[in-house]
């Protein structure tokens, strides 16, 4: 319950809030009242899928999805205020704290495999595309040099 209220508060905000603000030199517009919601549903369907895939990788000792959730929510809460990117750490330790009757093992491995999942995966993935970007911009490049090399496959003169 708590933590609905800054994604009310945003909502609200932007409904009250003048179409066009300037704070510190810069024009600032928010959003509407309707693509504000919009944008707090996608990102609580974010969420709720993001959990949802740590509560699958755990298995069948995971407790029921709604208790899990909460556990989730306040531990990702932590993990955005300590300040440590990605939460590392900080949102592995709070869920250890805050799920105190899963199997300690199961629920390491379900974490381990999460990171990887979701963090690294998509990191991979990315690198490898922008491997095959890079790759294809120079392979003109490297074709029209060889294009414009001099043929040295004749006799010698």
């Amino acid at each position: 319950m708590v933590l609905s209220v800054g994604p009310l508060a945003y909502i609200l905000a932007c409904a009250l809030l003048p179409r066009q603000m300037t704070a510190f030199g810069h024009e600032l517009r928010p959003p509407r009242p309707g693509l504000a919601l919009t944008q707090v549903l996608f990102g609580m369907a974010d969420v709720a899928l993001s959990a949802a895939v740590l509560w699958v990788l755990l298995g069948p000792s995971a407790p029921h999805y709604t208790a899990f959730l909460a556990s989730y929510l306040i531990s990702v809460v932590s993990g955005l205020l300590s300040g440590v990117p990605g939460g590392v750490g900080v949102f592995e330790g709070a869920m250890l704290l805050l799920s105190p009757t899963m199997n300690r093992s199961a629920l390491a491995a379900g974490l381990l495999g999460y990171r990887l999942f979701y963090y690294l995966t998509p990191l991979a993935l990315a690198l490898l595309a922008l491997l095959l970007m890079r790759a294809s911009k120079h392979q003109p490049l490297l074709g029209r040099r060889a294009d414009s090399a001099p043929d040295n496959s004749g006799p010698p003169s």
